[in-house]
């Protein structure tokens, strides 16, 4: 049985406007954020290669505790700052040791 999807997170972000949102996104700063913020999922954010544009690459290590795999790499495969989208791919790691090749 093969099973497909797509997993899709809009944010609603209130009391800013969305230029402003989206500078914090576009950039590696939300990482930063994310890291700050998130203590008790997200242990380590380091960036492998690139500055936030498509072709970025980052390694998210999980905080101990949080079931599943302990890591996962993703690679920023499309940013597009007009509509602001940015499309990411887990390409190591993550539900991919789960057996996933598509979620």
């Amino acid at each position: 049985m093969v099973v497909g999807g797509q997993v899709l997170h809009e944010l609603e972000v209130k009391c800013v406007r969305a230029s402003q949102a989206w500078e914090l996104t576009d950039t590696l700063e939300l990482a930063k954020l994310i890291q700050q913020t998130l203590t008790d999922i997200i242990d380590n954010i380091e960036v492998v290669q690139g500055d936030g544009q498509a072709g970025t690459i980052i390694k998210l290590t999980f905080a101990p505790g949080v079931p599943g795999p302990r890591w996962q790499e993703e690679k920023f495969t499309m940013v597009d700052n007009e509509k602001r989208v940015k499309e990411v791919e887990v390409i190591e790691g993550g539900s991919l040791e789960l057996g996933f090749t598509l979620f």
